[in-house]
């Protein structure tokens, strides 16, 4: 069938929710979003294992920060596994982690079997829906992304835009390459390496590399002004908070690198017994993929982003030398 001949940008998310602050920092702003701007929400396809229980966080998410007029969005568990097979155990091993106000309202295990192709079939639909319409934001390894080219790849060479979360690099021929550097790239090479073979030469690519994101320090402060100014708060400044001290707890070498100081230094550090360490700590978070749904609006990412160009595609943050934001305080406050 002929895609539906549409202005009104339509959005279909890829997301690995579930285990840090950053998707669900996205999932706020991207329904922010919906309401200030002509702005539909698709879908969203979730990935990089554990998918169904992370589709419930989603599905959890987006009864408190959509309109009620928005039209039902069709939330998805992609394949549970990566086309790499070096990265199947990773996967088989990851751990997620629901909001707190979500797990005190009942049990949220996740079970049950969903057919492999669900992700995938959910692409092509909105695809062959929507057309040049459609946005593809990937803030979650690009799996079904890929399965649904390898489906069929004329039909998703007809898409807008699609946006990634990440680094790209070059190769002699001036053609993209992904930049396995990046988490959501590396989690599944293999589908990374298809997604950009087939869909660079007929579809704009956008990054929003880890240099932008490094610029902008999401603090307690600003956390607990977002569950403040919500109609139906989730819980934001607690999540970050246990998200912070899983992390001080499994990956204590990784808290030092990223906060400066070790666990054991932030807890001297806390003024009273019962501070935590976002009291502590200098910033709670670099809004990777919040950043990555502001390229969404043309508007927003000339207004926020010095970007750089390779062709069609549209590069920010992609290395330390441009990182690619205008002005970092002022990106802050638009985020929050």
């Amino acid at each position: 069938s002929s895609p539906v001949m549409v202005q009104q940008p339509q959005v279909l998310l890829l997301t690995d929710i579930g285990k840090d602050i950053d998707d669900t920092l996205a999932l706020v702003y991207l329904c922010a979003q919906v309401q200030r701007w002509d702005l539909r929400l698709a879908g969203v396809i979730t990935t990089g294992g554990c998918n169904a229980k992370r589709a419930q966080c989603v599905e959890w998410l987006l009864q408190r920060l959509l309109p009620p007029e928005h039209p039902p969005v069709c939330v998805v568990p992609g394949r549970d596994l990566p086309l790499s097979p070096a990265e199947e155990e990773s996967w088989k091993q990851s751990q997620v982690v629901v909001p707190p106000a979500m797990a005190k309202e009942g049990d949220w295990s996740g079970s049950g079997e969903t057919p492999p192709d669900m992700g995938a079939d959910l692409i092509l639909k909105c695809a062959d829906r929507w057309g040049q319409a459609l946005q593809i934001m990937a803030i979650g390894p690009v799996t079904d992304l890929a399965v649904a080219v390898q489906k069929d790849a004329g039909l998703m060479q007809s898409v807008g835009r699609l946006v990634i979360q990440g680094q790209a690099g070059t190769d002699a021929a001036a053609h993209l390459t992904p930049d396995l550097a990046a988490y959501n790239l590396k989690c599944d090479p293999e589908a990374a390496h298809v997604v950009f073979r087939s869909l660079q030469s007929h579809v704009p690519f956008v990054f929003l590399g880890k240099y932008a994101a490094y610029q902008v320090r999401l603090t307690a402060d600003d956390f607990s002004m977002l569950d403040r100014m919500s109609t139906s708060p989730i819980g934001l400044r607690e999540q970050v908070t246990a998200t912070i001290a899983g992390l001080a707890e499994e990956a204590p070498d990784v808290f030092e690198r990223v906060f400066g100081m070790s666990p054991a230094q932030a807890r001297a550090a806390a003024r009273t017994p019962d501070a935590d360490f976002a009291d502590v700590v200098p910033f709670l978070s670099c809004p990777y993929d919040a950043m990555a749904c502001v390229t969404l609006l043309q508007i927003q990412a000339a207004k926020f982003f010095d970007a750089e160009f390779l062709g069609p595609h549209t590069l920010i943050g992609n290395t330390p030398h441009h990182p690619g934001v205008r002005d970092a305080e002022t990106l802050r406050r638009h985020l929050v």
